[in-house]
This record gives structure tokens, C-alpha cells and sequence, in this order.
């Protein structure tokens, strides 16, 4: 997904997207220092316009690089990954940044947390692995999980 058809899907669905404590362009520039690579443009717009909201894809961006520095310190954990959420039992979602010239095609990754430790070493990944293109569409995802869970409470 591009930044544009991002950008629509964001603005199409407002209200799912209004969020709290947008991130400056400093804040960001900070983040992308300590993690050593830029982050998908569409992450940065969304962040920086919207702010955090429950399906922005990200929980915040200062603790997913302290769990992402964690996780290099203490498992060797390759530096161009970027931990988005860990949800403990749940998995661990995280971003791919070696694999395309395009950040907004790095994919993003839903796993195991056993997963994680196959990633340090370099090892395959076992079928509990989602795949997802990139940020847009693990946001696009995020979005769609939220809209069927409220349908089904009404």
C-alpha cells in the first residue's frame, strides 16, 4: 500500500483513527537515530497527524525502541527489526527493514514469541507467523479486527 491509498484508508475511517499525543518530527528523527534506520513513511504520517490510536499498529513508538534495544542487547536480535508491539503470550508483531528499497514494502510480522528467538538466530520461522506487506496493511488489518469486534458487541 502506498503512502497514498494510506493516507485515504486513515482519513476514509476518521474515526477509528483520531488518537492522542501526536509525535513531532524531532521525536521521530530521535527514534530513528537509536533504532538505525528510517522508519515507513506511512508510520511517520500516521504518528505525526493522528497521534496513537487503538489501531494505529504501534503502541508508542519510545517503547518499542526500548523493547527493540532490549531485545538486541539481550538476544542479539539483527538491528533492522523494529518490535512494534509485544503482547507476551500473544505474540510479538514487528517490522522488516532489510527487505525492500521501499520502506512502506518492509512487511510486518505477527509471531509466536518462540518465533523471536528463531529470528535472533537466524533460524526459520515455524507457521505461527502472520505476514503482512507492510505498515499500511498491518494497519489495515488492525482496523478490520477492530470494526468485526464492535459489530459483534452491537
Amino acid at each position: 500500500m502506498d503512502l497514498t491509498e494510506f493516507q485515504s484508508l486513515v482519513e476514509g475511517n476518521s474515526e477509528w483513527f483520531r488518537g492522542v499525543h501526536p509525535e513531532t518530527p524531532e521525536s521521530i528523527a530521535a527514534a530513528e537515530g537509536v533504532i538505525g534506520f528510517p522508519l515507513p513513511r506511512s508510520m511517520r504520517w500516521l504518528l505525526q497527524n493522528w497521534g496513537y490510536s487503538s489501531v494505529c499498529g504501534i503502541e508508542a513508538l519510545d517503547q518499542a525502541v526500548a523493547t527493540t534495544v532490549r531485545c538486541r542487547q539481550s538476544m542479539c536480535l539483527p538491528l533492522f527489526y523494529l518490535i512494534l508491539m509485544d503482547w507476551g503470550d500473544a505474540g510479538v508483531v514487528y517490522l522488516e527493514s532489510d527487505m525492500a528499497v521501499d520502506s512502506d514494502d518492509w512487511p510486518v510480522r505477527w509471531v509466536g514469541v518462540h518465533n523471536m528467538y528463531r529470528l535472533a538466530a537466524g533460524e526459520p520461522m515455524d507457521s505461527d507467523c502472520d505476514t503482512f506487506a507492510g505498515f499500511g496493511e498491518w494497519v489495515a488489518n488492525c482496523l478490520s479486527v477492530a470494526k468485526d469486534r464492535s459489530t459483534q458487541l452491537e
